[in-house]
């Protein structure tokens, strides 16, 4: 199968499958915020943010390391989840401890019980077992069944949690439902793995458990401070006294900003396997895919934030509801998160790819103090609003970081014209959104998507070449490497 083949197979399931089951929660998530209201929905928040900050405990780099090694034909599939395992199971034990720890060592302004607590980090620890069972599956390059196990689970939290939501309108009965659920989906991922790669041998030796520590370490540290600098902000908030319906509007916020990085998740997790291998074997085809790669997710990221900080108001009221609106301003400022967000997938990935997780790692600590400090400063004094900005600026940071990093090694990002052309795609766009900003969504969408095509065509954003590439991947004419 040839390498741009194997890649739009990839990236094609993966967007079937991460499309669907986000789709799904993102309905689930908008019903939560509308009928819990937004004090109860920052109550949620907080806690999602709390167990995807500490997150790094129970993954410390094990799925990333996993994908790599089987990708790149090291070692027996079978030997290296054998390895994997019962490090998961002490990492998950860990998990588990600390977030008990963290829920005495008490919760700010957010008034969270135990109730609540502990369905929630259940249902985290069950979430990161799923994401186990998803990477076995993206490491043999089996997308369709992490396309299926992915849709199933989040349709069987969705199923079981929604009715009792609509009934109860509990958080802690709701997230009792969505935990059961993804308990049973999990041990069907399970069977349904296991006959993927036969032959799993589990592995009792501390000293193959150290070397799985050992070499997974760089990319434990880049999870440790990618989970504490992206979600210290729901902390400090909490800490700083801020009103728990504030965090609620900030936490929708944020959920449009995290539904937006899809995008580049579906195409760095459908690749990533093919930058590993072209990197062993291919480095002038890996400048040349890194190049391409660049380019759209730039152009993707501009025109998303472009287009949402002019809808800011619109599309809050439309999703979540008017108790929502008063966040807009502060969604106008954290969508920029979004841009930055996509060229960062691309250069940690390829930091990865490319076997320097120690680069990653180091852009990612430096940037651990650079958002704690900036939340500390900017909370007290601009809230919610001042929240975002520390995002924004720290993302913003871990690009020029991780760039200059890749940039050492790997060439092909575009230039200044190109950036500019962009801006001028985006800029045109965004005019046209202000002009005819009290039309409805369903106007205003598609109008600037097509303002947005239509410039980047005129002013030749891709060459023929590179637009020839992206229509074959759409219509999957694969047939050439």
């Amino acid at each position: 199968m040839g390498l741009l083949h194997r890649a739009g197979r990839n990236v094609a399931f993966k967007f079937v499958g991460e499309t669907a089951a986000r789709a799904l929660m993102l309905v689930y998530f908008l019903l939560m915020a509308r009928l819990l209201g937004e004090r109860e929905f920052g109550v949620y928040s907080y806690l999602a943010s709390v167990c995807s900050m500490l997150v790094f405990i129970a993954d410390p780099g094990l799925h990333t390391w996993l994908v790599r090694s089987v990708s790149q034909r090291r070692e027996d599939p079978g030997v290296v989840l054998g390895r994997v395992l019962p490090v998961k199971v002490a990492a998950s034990v860990l998990y588990v401890s600390t977030l008990a720890v963290f829920f005495v060592a008490g919760t700010g302004s957010v008034a969270a019980s135990a109730a609540v607590w502990v369905p929630a980090v259940v249902v985290a620890l069950l979430t990161g077992w799923h994401e186990y069972l998803w990477s076995v599956c993206s490491a043999v390059e089996r997308m369709d069944v992490e396309a299926q196990l992915k849709f199933l689970n989040k349709l069987a939290v969705l199923a079981a949690g929604l009715p009792v939501l609509v009934a109860r309108r509990s958080l802690a009965l709701t997230l009792l439902a969505m935990g059961a659920a993804s308990a049973v989906t999990l041990v069907f991922g399970f069977a349904r793995t296991a006959r993927l790669v036969p032959g799993i041998r589990v592995s009792w030796s501390s000293g193959s458990w150290r070397a799985v520590v050992s070499a997974a370490l760089p990319l434990a540290l880049n999870a440790v401070f990618l989970g504490l600098f992206f979600r210290v902000d729901m902390v400090v908030l909490a800490w700083a006294g801020v009103d728990v319906a504030e965090i609620g509007r900030y936490g929708a916020s944020m959920r449009m900003v995290d539904t937006a990085g899809i995008v580049p998740f579906l195409i760095m997790s459908g690749v990533f396997p093919i930058l590993a291998g072209l990197h062993a074997g291919d480095p002038v085809k890996l400048a040349e895919t890194y190049g391409r790669l660049f380019k759209v997710l730039l152009v993707m990221g501009l025109g998303m934030c472009a287009a949402t900080t002019v809808l800011a108001d619109k599309l809050l009221h439309a999703l979540f509801g008017v108790g929502y609106v008063s966040a807009a301003p502060t969604l106008a400022v954290l969508v920029w998160v979004v841009l930055f967000m996509y060229l960062d997938y691309l250069t940690l990935n390829m930091l990865i790819a490319t076997e320097r997780s120690a680069d990653a790692a180091i852009s990612t600590g430096v940037c651990v103090p650079v958002s704690l400090g900036l939340n500390l400063l900017l909370i007290p004094r601009y809230g919610i609003t001042g929240a975002a900005a520390a995002a924004v600026a720290t993302q913003a940071v871990l690009f020029v970081l991780t760039y200059r990093f890749v940039s050492r090694q790997v060439s092909g990002a575009p230039g200044v014209v190109f950036i500019l052309k962009a801006v001028a795609a985006a800029g045109a766009m965004a005019t046209m959104l202000v002009w005819m900003h009290d039309y409805s969504l369903f106007v205003l969408v598609p109008a600037g998507a097509a303002v947005y095509a239509f410039t980047g065509y005129a002013v030749r954003l891709f060459s023929p070449e590179e637009c020839d590439l992206l229509r074959r991947i759409l219509v999957r004419r694969l047939d050439t490497a």
